[in-house]
């Protein structure tokens, strides 16, 4: 008998993640999804960048940087992330740099990509959390035992588990149908989304 390996469909999870960073919205994936079952050798990042709702290398950055950039230490600041995944040009991240230096009361880098209004605050925000998660001390077993237990996950955790999701041939089959349970009681709108968990 051959032995069943649950694969969560890996357009799921960058699509979420691109949705949390305000970058796409929830018809612009039902759209991408639905042109996937047509066009079944395109990945969705791909599809997306076709339609022209995000750059080429917006989708490569989320597919393949993203989910090491949330399990380890940022070797540069933002700028150089929002750089990479083509959200931020060479100019106007030279010109926030500058900007910074000239002002007295030196605003954070997301805050002036966002007083400029180059970038959502949500960009901005998963940017922060994944800057700040660095691995997040946890073994993903003891996150997904706990969210599943108190049925609440906060944004970091929620991060993590999308990071690993895009991993998924790395999972044990315990924590895959674990997220799995996350994503689905997520989506019926079962799971708390907090600010933090105690």
């Amino acid at each position: 008998m051959k032995k069943s390996t649950l694969k969560f469909p890996p357009s799921k999870p960058l699509g979420l993640v691109l949705q949390k960073a305000a970058l796409v919205s929830p018809a612009q994936i039902q759209v991408a999804l639905r042109d996937r079952r047509q066009y079944k050798d395109l990945r969705i990042g791909e599809i997306l960048a076709l339609h022209g709702w995000i750059k080429p290398q917006t989708a490569n950055f989320f597919a393949e940087q993203w989910p090491l950039l949330i399990e380890k230490q940022w070797e540069y600041p933002i700028g150089y992330y929002l750089k990479q995944a083509a959200l931020l040009s060479d100019v106007q991240v030279n010109a926030i740099v500058t900007e910074q230096k000239q002002i007295v009361e030196r605003l954070r880098f997301g805050e002036l990509t966002i007083e400029k209004q180059w970038l959502k605050p949500d960009t901005i925000d998963l940017f922060l959390m994944a800057q700040e998660c660095r691995g997040c001390g946890l073994s993903l077993t003891e996150i997904v035992d706990r969210v599943l237990y108190f049925n609440k996950i906060d944004p970091i955790e929620q991060d993590r588990f999308l990071a690993a999701m895009m991993q998924a041939d790395s999972l044990t089959p315990s924590e895959l149908a674990g997220i799995k349970e996350i994503f689905k009681r997520i989506q019926a709108g079962k799971l708390l989304v907090v600010k933090g968990i105690d």
